[in-house]
Formats: C-alpha cells, sequence, structure tokens
C-alpha cells in the first residue's frame, strides 16, 4: 500500500510540473491531489515549489492573502532548511507584500528589509525590487514619508529587463496613483502603462490603471470621463 500510494504522489508530482507553466488548472487539479497525500512536515524542493504555486494562485486568483501566506511561509521554511538562500530570499520578499496585503505592517516591513539586503549581496534583481514595493507601501501608508516612498517606487518604475521586473514597474506605476499628481504626470504614467500592459499582455494591472483613472477623474469632479475608464476597465 505504502509503494502504490509513493507511485501515485510520485505520478502527480510530475504531472503538476509538466502542467505548472502551460495549464494552470491542470497544475491546480495534480497540486490538489498531492496536497491530499503529502506529509506537511516533508523538506524538498518539490514541495516549496507546490507551495509556491498554491499560494501564488490564491493570492492571483482567488484573492484570498492569509492563504497564500501561509503556503508561502512554508515554502519559505523549507528553502531555509535546505539552505537555498535565493529562493528563500525571494520567497521573503513575496511575504512582504502579502503581510502588507494582511495589515502587518511590522512583518510586511521587515521580511522587506531583509530580502532587500540579502537580495543586494546575492544579486537578485526580483527580490530587491520586490522589496522595494512593499517598502513603498509601508513608508507611504505607515511611516508617511512620501519622498523616500517615491525613491522607492522610481527605483522599481524608472527600468526592467525582463517581463517579471516589467510587470514590477506596470505595479510601481499604478502606486503613483496614491501621490499627488498633475494632469501631466497621470498622462505619462497612463502612456508608460499602456505600452508595458500591452507588450506583455499584463491585463491585470491595465484593469488597474483604468480604475485609478476612474477614482482620479471622480476626485477631480468629472463623472463622465471616469465612466470612459471604468468602460475601458470593465472590457
Amino acid at each position: 500500500a505504502q509503494l502504490i500510494a509513493s507511485r501515485s504522489l510520485e505520478h502527480n508530482f510530475d504531472q503538476f510540473e509538466f502542467y505548472r507553466d502551460s495549464n494552470t488548472q491542470q497544475a491546480l487539479h495534480y497540486a490538489e491531489l498531492i496536497l491530499s497525500d503529502l506529509d506537511s512536515t516533508i523538506v524538498s524542493k518539490r514541495a516549496a515549489e507546490l507551495y509556491d504555486f498554491i499560494a501564488q494562485y490564491n493570492e492571483m486568483t482567488l484573492h484570498k492573502y492569509r492563504m497564500a501566506q501561509r503556503y508561502l511561509e512554508r515554502s519559505r521554511n523549507i528553502y531555509t532548511t535546505l539552505g537555498d538562500t535565493r529562493a528563500a530570499t525571494r520567497t521573503k520578499a513575496n511575504l512582504g507584500r502579502l503581510y502588507l496585503r494582511n495589515g502587518d505592517y511590522h512583518n510586511a516591513y521587515s521580511h522587506s528589509i531583509e530580502a532587500l539586503n540579502i537580495g543586494r549581496e546575492l544579486g537578485g534583481s526580483l527580490s530587491v525590487r520586490e522589496a522595494y514595493l512593499a517598502l513603498e507601501q509601508v513608508t507611504y501608508h505607515y511611516h508617511h514619508d512620501y519622498d523616500m516612498a517615491m525613491r522607492y517606487n522610481r527605483y522599481v518604475a524608472d527600468s526592467h529587463t525582463s517581463a517579471d521586473e516589467a510587470h514590477q514597474s506596470a505595479r510601481a506605476l499604478n502606486n503613483r496613483f496614491n501621490y499627488e499628481i498633475t494632469p501631466e504626470q497621470v498622462a505619462e504614467i497612463v502612456d508608460r502603462s499602456v505600452e508595458i500592459c500591452t507588450k506583455y499582455g499584463f491585463h491585470d494591472q491595465l484593469v488597474n490603471i483604468y480604475l485609478n483613472l476612474a477614482m482620479y477623474e471622480l476626485q477631480h469632479v468629472n463623472p463622465e470621463i471616469a465612466l470612459t475608464h471604468l468602460n475601458m476597465a470593465k472590457s
């Protein structure tokens, strides 16, 4: 019975890895099968990558941020135990974002600072940029240091060299709607965001841009223009 269970688990892991980057729903199907059989105390890179996938699905698709945080904490612990510093640092940076989403500013700050420092040593640009994005939000909303927050923002928004970095840049540009901005700055944000999002197919960030534009126009008492942006977001 143990041999059959082991073979079944191995098969499901193979299928999960096969579909992970090409078919999210199929990958999720096998991920759920694995979870039903997986010992939560197992320490392996495959298990950590499974938890990463489920965390991302909970965050980005289901918007269940606390559930995503729990799975990401599991993968961080595994990477730390395995001595995979680069993966552990990346996970800490992502945890900083999730702690922020859940209103835990203390852990958001501490995880982001740690990821930033280690990421700099390792040359992990994605971890460093992710840490900056979380630190921007903590610095803006919690410490109310708008100048420092904008410095963090510019580090991420002003350049990118890959699709993953481009998505971070689009998120940083969206964050600029938190600040006091002029119509000229709004136009620049929109032009750059649309260019990035169209090039890489970042529909989630385009929706955010149009929603932020609608809110901006409502604040300036332009309901008809706001409605146009809302319809663009809806489409």
